[in-house]
């Protein structure tokens, strides 16, 4: 299995992404309530320098059972890049918002589907998901300095193919 997943990391189509720097309290958020998840959280990654997990935050999805939700926002010289959702609750809405156009994203077996379009701020955003081990991940990135697109499809092509290879 190892050298299996060096040779993904080493070949010229391989998703490059590599782990980002910490706020400190942001890390604190992260190993206080993963162990509450229920799933171990996929870590976030970057494309380049200047990336930091500026916080984390954990919500309750409403359900039976209710789910819990943690959320990475992940910055690039202070600058939102995206954010990073991961949930045990199955997020099926496939509706693609006016005026944007479909974004996928593949890597090995897994799919990310989603859109890039106008955020309504006078930028765009970008936004994937896709579900891996009963596991639903969310990636919302904004597109401008921080991040372009090609970036965002690296990022969410590496974050599946790391969410892959965790044992859950």
């Amino acid at each position: 299995m190892a050298l299996i997943l060096l040779r993904m990391a080493c070949s010229p189509r391989a998703a490059i992404c590599a782990d980002v720097a910490w706020a400190p309290e942001a890390r604190t958020t992260t190993e206080t309530e993963s162990g509450r998840l229920g799933f171990s959280p996929l870590l976030p990654c970057g494309t380049g320098r200047g990336f930091v997990v500026a916080s984390v935050f954990v919500d309750v999805l409403p359900g039976t059972p209710a789910q819990r939700r943690i959320s990475f926002i992940v910055e690039r010289n202070g600058e939102r890049a995206y954010v990073l959702s991961e949930t045990r609750t199955p997020i099926t809405s496939t509706q693609i918002p006016q005026g944007t156009r479909r974004l996928k994203v593949l890597a090995g077996q897994v799919v990310a589907e989603g859109f890039v379009g106008a955020s309504g701020s006078g930028g765009e955003m970008a936004y994937l998901r896709w579900r891996t081990d009963g596991v639903t991940y969310e990636l919302d990135a904004t597109v401008g300095r921080a991040l372009e697109e090609a970036d965002v499809r690296q990022v969410a092509k590496a974050l599946m193919l790391r969410g892959a290879a965790l044992d859950r």
